[in-house]
């Protein structure tokens, strides 16, 4: 998210900057089109909630790592556990065995893509006020600078 709005205020600014060129050329005496630049990143950086919001992430990017970390390790139990008792097994058992653990690996795998989505989901909710904090600071300070 701060990806594209850091790709997008630059874009919008020149979207600006070209519609201004388009408009029929104004008295001499009206003031030039005046253009402001800032970086999104360093203002949500400078904001006093940044630290505790950045701290509420870390924290459940922790817990969902435990809990990838609980999910790897049981399939790493399984699977030494099969390699252990592959000689003294039957073909129908290692069969078993082995559906088994390809379906915790499948398992493994989307929890890895769900916990992934979860952490996404999570920082953008927490950073969104952030984000329209800062963008209506610089609304507020674009008109009235005129920018």
């Amino acid at each position: 998210m701060q990806k594209r709005l850091t790709l997008l205020a630059p874009c919008l600014l020149l979207c600006f900057q070209l519609h201004a060129k388009k408009q029929p050329q104004q008295a001499p005496a009206a003031m030039p089109t005046k253009l402001g630049y800032t970086s999104l990143e360093y203002l949500i950086g400078c904001l006093p909630e940044t630290p505790q919001v950045e701290s509420t992430i870390k924290s459940f990017e922790n817990q969902l790592e435990q809990r990838f970390r609980n999910e790897v390790g049981k399939l790493q139990q399984q699977e030494q556990a099969y390699r252990q008792g592959y000689e003294t097994m039957t073909e129908a058992v290692r069969q078993q065995k082995e559906t088994e653990l390809k379906q915790l690996q499948t398992r493994c795998q989307q929890m890895q893509v769900d916990l992934n989505y979860q952490l996404k989901a999570k920082r953008d909710s927490l950073l969104l006020p952030l984000y329209e904090k800062v963008q209506a600071a610089i609304e507020q300070v674009q008109k009235e600078k005129q920018y």
